[in-house]
């Protein structure tokens, strides 16, 4: 007979010292340097017992020749960072039988890059603190169930050969297609690929920034749990090259659709030294309608937008990294789940817009708000025809602004994701007719509200009071409408969202003025109190 089993239990003492327990399959991310122990009871056996045979190893397998004998009930031993260990005991008795044990693996694998990529049933990397890089959680809010109704996560991390991207939350079998561009070398394309229409070109730009466009050298573009294709620009089209190389993995993790990706860096001219620009956009079925954006502050782009937008919708967002180095933490603090809602209204009703919210990409972009600073001018007007015909189309109660009247704006915010929102800002611009008043008791046109940190769960409300101008001179050309555009800012994104809030002014003399009932009983004005009623535009 073998020995009896013994209770074998796993542990790691971390940086600072404290042992936190083990169980198979989990990672150590908060040391590259730890000190794995196992430890077990006494086995019994009736001929006897020998040293047991101990160790940490690479493999499920024992390497008898690599494992240690000892007496005590405890081993240990420091090991490195990008390691898959498992702990080994083999007790033995005086005859020669054995009990083998095994528990693991155990990943050592630091939050810096580079980060294990290649073991294909790793999944720890997705949970150290500097993978996740955006919560797309717009669809939830939308929808009860379905992939709308969970929040899709998107990650990455490297080592010195690939990329490892990941997607959480939607099956690309029912939910639609994922598309992930790259800027990996000079040229590429600033259009977004449709591939559901003849031309194979979407009314979308990708994004700027600093200046500098996302020009997409090569395209990811998943179709299924089975099916994963790989496109280079090549000047002029898209073209489909060869994807070996590339390990796709399509599996439920947990309650999650989880798509897994390891891109070779050759495949798409990368090195580590290299810089790297990233979006990724959520697809329905066969058509390009935008459901969900990594970089999550990206606007959604329906394709009835496309159709009547007079020109291309912009994105706004994009991942930037200047190399793919060792050392750092992908997310760089940047790239985290702080997400900030914002809803404005205004008292009296007014017309109440949110560029994210309420997906107007396609009229109302930074250039169309930026517009509305000057009202006289071409471009001007034509913003506000846009925001009358935004008013007609969603059909929404409101009142006129008189002149001299106060306007209560109530700005409401708060943080939907489990990270803080730091550095939050608030830009609150008048145009029109319209001052703001300020703490000093003063008026101004514009006024800068430092939110600061908005720490996960909380939520808050800011008051603006704002005082339309007195009725201009007779003569005087007359604005149509007034209002407050409101921008925001934090730490993580720079500008990322807008608010608009606007009223058509009370500004012309009522028309088709009559006298329909005079209570007298007779047209002439009759000494004493005469009650006339009447009608007017």
């Amino acid at each position: 007979m073998p020995p009896a089993p013994v209770d074998l239990r796993i542990s790691y003492r971390n940086g600072d010292g404290a042992t936190v327990p083990l169980a198979a399959g989990d990672t150590i991310s908060d040391t590259t340097a730890p000190l794995l122990v196992m430890e077990w009871d006494s086995s019994s056996d009736g001929s006897g017992l020998l040293p047991v045979l101990a160790g940490w190893g690479s493999s499920a397998t024992p390497d008898r020749a690599a494992l240690q004998p000892t007496t005590a009930q405890q081993y240990s031993t420091v090991v490195g960072d990008r390691q898959v260990r498992y702990a080994h005991l083999i007790i033995r008795d005086g005859v020669g039988n054995e009990t083998v044990q095994t528990v693991g693996p155990i990943y050592i694998d630091g939050r810096l890059t580079p980060d294990i990529v290649h073991a294909r049933d790793y999944h720890g990397w997705r949970d150290n603190g500097c993978t996740l890089l955006g919560v797309d959680r717009r669809e939830s809010r939308r929808f009860a169930d379905g992939a709308g109704s969970i929040a899709q996560r998107f990650y990455a991390t490297w080592d010195e050969t690939a990329l490892r991207l990941a997607w959480s939350g939607a099956d690309w079998n029912t939910d639609g297609h994922l598309f992930i561009y790259l800027d990996t070398v000079a040229g590429g394309t600033s259009v977004v690929f449709d591939p559901f229409n003849e031309t194979n070109q979407a009314n979308i730009e990708l994004p700027l920034r600093d200046g500098k466009r996302a020009d997409a050298d090569y395209l990811l573009w998943v179709a299924d749990d089975q099916t994963i294709n790989l496109y280079q620009w090549d000047g002029s089209a898209w073209q489909v090259i060869d994807n070996a190389g590339i390990r796709y993995q399509f599996a439920m993790m947990g309650t999650d659709h989880l798509t897994d990706i390891v891109l070779p860096f050759a495949l798409v001219q990368l090195t580590s030294a290299s810089p790297l620009s990233l979006i990724a956009l959520a697809s329905r079925e066969q058509k390009l309608d935008i459901w969900a954006t990594m970089p999550s502050t990206n606007p959604l782009v329906s394709a009835e937008m496309q159709r009547t937008a007079s020109t291309p919708v912009q994105l706004s967002q994009k991942y930037v990294w200047e190399t793919l180095g060792s050392g750092q933490c992908v997310n760089a603090n940047e790239y985290t789940d702080a997400d900030l809602v914002l809803q404005a209204t205004a008292d009296p009703a007014g017309i109440t817009l949110s560029y994210l919210q309420d997906n107007l990409a396609d009229r109302f972009d930074l250039a169309r708000l930026e517009a509305l600073q000057n009202t006289d001018d071409e471009e001007g007007q034509q913003s506000l025809q846009l925001l009358q015909q935004v008013k007609q189309q969603t059909q929404v109660h409101t009142e006129p602004a008189m002149y001299g009247q106060d306007i209560t704006y109530t700005i409401q915010y708060r943080n939907d994701g489990t990270a803080p929102a730091d550095g939050v800002q608030l830009v609150v611009k008048a145009w029109g007719p319209l001052q703001l008043r300020d703490p000093a008791g003063g008026t101004s046109a514009e006024l800068v509200l430092p939110l600061e940190q908005v720490a996960p769960g909380a939520a808050a409300s800011v008051l603006i009071q704002g005082i339309v101008d007195a009725r201009p001179d007779a003569g005087t050309l007359a604005s149509d409408y007034l209002g407050v555009s409101v921008y925001v800012t934090n730490a993580e994104r720079g500008l990322f969202d807008w608010l608009l809030l606007a009223h058509s002014i009370d500004s012309d003399a009522p028309t088709n003025v009559a006298l329909t009932t005079v209570t007298t009983g007779t047209q002439f004005v009759q000494p004493g109190i005469n009650v006339l009623q009447g009608t007017a535009l």
